[in-house]
């Protein structure tokens, strides 16, 4: 049984215009429970190829031309992942 992803927490969480139409994404992904940060997590706009993965410190940054409203795919290995509009 695999436990669920306790990540609901994306901290500055938020979308800029880039030039030419292209949004960056960008956040923290927190440990729901412990609030430390989560390396190595996976990112993906849902029904597309793209996307990235956090450093060590949580923080990730997704560049897209995706026009809003979205679905982000959140997954880590070992826990179910999670998805977020």
């Amino acid at each position: 049984m695999k436990k669920s992803l306790l990540i609901a927490i994306l901290l500055t969480f938020s979308l800029r215009l880039l030039g030419q139409d292209a949004i960056l994404i960008s956040g923290t992904i927190k440990d729901q429970d412990s609030h430390e940060p989560l390396s190595g997590v996976t990112i993906k706009i849902k029904g597309t190829n793209s996307g990235t993965s956090t450093n060590n410190d949580g923080r990730f940054e997704l560049k897209t031309r995706q026009k809003p409203p979205f679905v982000l795919q959140v997954f880590l290995v070992g826990f179910q992942g999670q998805e977020f509009e």
